[in-house]
């Protein structure tokens, strides 16, 4: 009887992490989709488990603190999919820019880094091109992040 409600308790207060496996497929035209499984005649490019839960909002990480970040990217960037993940995993709000078919937002990147290269992430008065953890962490920081909330 002890056993059973040690068990239901930790089973209460843990809290449970499940997560979702999206797969990225492309078919013999090189045209990609993000599905759960690849249907026929499409080959699986990558795998992602996204971890689901609890909502935090997302919108504050730390006190009274909003930390925002503006992601320069194309659909087809895995590297710009991993940075947008490290900055929402730290409940960064993060306007993305698609700058795949826009020139004006071609032309903001184009001033911000003087070539038409992504991934470019701008937080606060730092830009950073390309996933630069360290660089990312930095930036962070001096904008209000506390990794410690």
């Amino acid at each position: 009887m002890k056993l059973t409600g040690l068990a239901i308790l930790l089973f209460i207060t843990i809290p449970l992490q499940a997560a979702v496996t999206i797969v990225e497929c492309e078919d013999a035209d090189g045209e990609r989709t993000f599905q759960a499984t690849c249907s026929p005649g499409t080959t699986q490019v990558n795998k992602r488990e996204i971890l689901t839960g609890p909502s935090t909002g997302g919108a504050v990480n730390s006190g009274d603190t909003v930390v925002k970040a503006t992601l320069y990217s194309v659909p087809e960037c895995v590297v710009c999919g991993d940075v947008r993940e490290f900055l929402e995993s730290r409940k960064v709000v993060v306007n993305e820019k698609d700058a795949s078919n826009e020139q004006l937002i071609q032309e903001e990147l184009k001033a911000l880094t003087g070539v038409l290269r992504v991934p470019v992430i701008v937080i606060g008065d730092t830009v950073i091109s390309g996933y630069q953890r360290d660089q990312l962490t930095a930036a962070l920081m001096a904008a209000g992040y506390n990794p410690n909330k």
